[in-house]
């Protein structure tokens, strides 16, 4: 098991089971190769971010997509998001249900600043 395989073994501990499910799926369905199973040996990138959320939305939804990537990647083209990533900067700030609404407003607001 490499070093990234046991970081998402223990977030599966912390994250709740539906959850985790839920999340993993969202990421595998966006990722660079969706056909893929463990979460562990894919990663985002701007252009599978943009081709799968069509995909997987059913419509197309550029705005959200382009603006998810900046996000993730700290506004750094070319950079490749991990699961680890996802769960730090999306499920831990705007999914988790302990988070207070003054950290999820932040994250809306991450998502629609253009600077």
């Amino acid at each position: 098991m490499t070093r990234y395989e046991k970081e998402i073994e223990a977030l599966s501990w912390t994250v709740e089971d539906l959850d985790f499910k839920k999340i993993s799926r969202f990421y595998l369905g966006i990722s660079k190769h969706p056909e893929e199973t463990n979460v562990a040996k894919t990663y985002l990138t701007k252009e599978s971010i943009n081709d799968n959320c069509k995909t997987y939305f059913g419509h197309k939804c550029d705005f959200f997509s382009q603006r998810l990537y900046a996000v993730l990647s700290g506004n750094i083209d070319m950079s490749r998001i991990t699961f680890v990533s996802l769960i730090e900067k999306f499920y831990n700030i705007f999914v988790k249900s302990d988070n207070s609404y003054r950290m999820r407003s932040g994250f809306i607001f991450q998502m629609l600043d253009f600077n």
